[in-house]
């Protein structure tokens, strides 16, 4: 078992630090945000390594959205892992987010966390 929980660990350092992403949110959502909660917002994604230190949230006018559930299929097990690892970054995101200080923020930390998440695991 502790074999397995540092392979993950070393899995999700890894597997986040390879497939960071930039992170485009829609532009009102990062417009309404003031610098001070964007910068916390970017620390905390790269903290969680989902975006790289050169890397920050971009500002998009057509806002794609959350990827939906993937296919169902027989997984590889090293992808579901390296899933796995971006699925924790993301959570560790979004527990971090809950720290902000304004509820526009922690929405916009969320949502930044996610699309980042689903940038990860595109690269799995």
């Amino acid at each position: 078992m502790k074999l397995f929980i540092a392979a993950v660990a070393s899995t999700v350092l890894l597997v986040s630090a390879v497939h960071a992403a930039d992170t485009s949110l829609d532009r009102k959502q990062v417009d309404s945000l003031t610098d001070s909660d964007r910068a916390k917002i970017e620390s905390i994604l790269k903290v969680n390594r989902l975006l790289r230190d050169n890397q920050s949230i971009s500002k998009s006018e057509e806002f794609r959205g959350f990827v939906g559930l993937p296919d169902i299929t027989i997984p590889d097990p090293r992808t579901e892992l390296c899933k796995a690892a971006c699925d924790v970054s993301a959570a560790a995101a979004i527990a971090a987010c809950a720290g902000l200080s304004s509820g526009t923020a922690i929405a916009a930390c969320s949502a930044a966390a996610v699309v980042a998440r689903d940038a990860c695991k595109n690269g799995c």
